[in-house]
């Protein structure tokens, strides 16, 4: 494997090798609290988390979210040291678990998801303040998201045709032609 490629963290299981009394600065720790809140790895956690609600919830199917999701757990797992999603064992105990790959992407999930309808209604308003195909582009691409062009392609089709601009859209090349 070359330098370059990107090496994928192997899909983690809820196991009993992943307990641990001592959470580390990439962990992301799940429950609520102070103490949870102001661990280092949820704060970064909730960053990548922010960078990524935009993109979220204006996907338009399940595989988009779910794949989106499944690269935030993926940055996280790939840190160094390798961050991992811990719950304590009991409510006061000292012992931590690793829940796993497919109830980190649930938390991840559930977590973008809060606060969607403030900021759905925020994307509203930047939408509605600018009738310009170009900067609508922008502002969907501003979060610097890995999304594909066809989708930014179809979402621009869309807000075109939601706000009554007409457009040729060449379905080979993907690409938007105004009518003037």
């Amino acid at each position: 494997m070359s330098s370059k490629q990107k090496q994928k963290h192997p899909l983690i299981p809820p196991s009993e090798a992943t307990r641990t009394t001592r959470p580390h600065h990439n962990d992301v720790l799940c429950g609520r609290g102070g103490t949870i809140n102001d661990h280092p790895g949820n704060k970064q956690y909730r960053m990548m988390v922010d960078n990524k609600k935009r993109v979220y919830l204006s996907a338009r199917f399940k595989r988009e979210k779910r794949l989106i999701a499944t690269g935030i757990v993926e940055q996280i797992r790939n840190l160094n040291p390798p961050g991992r999603f811990l719950m304590r064992e009991g409510k006061n105990s000292s012992t931590w678990f690793d829940i796993g790959d497919a109830k980190a992407r649930e938390n991840v999930s559930q977590d973008i998801r809060e606060n969607a309808l403030a900021s759905r209604k925020r994307k509203g308003a930047e939408f509605a303040e600018t009738r310009d195909p170009e900067e609508v582009l922008r502002l969907s691409t501003n979060d610097q998201s890995d999304e594909p062009m066809d989708t930014l392609a179809t979402r621009l089709q869309q807000f075109c045709f939601d706000n009554n601009i007409e457009v040729d859209f060449d379905p080979n090349t993907q690409v938007l032609n105004p009518n003037t």
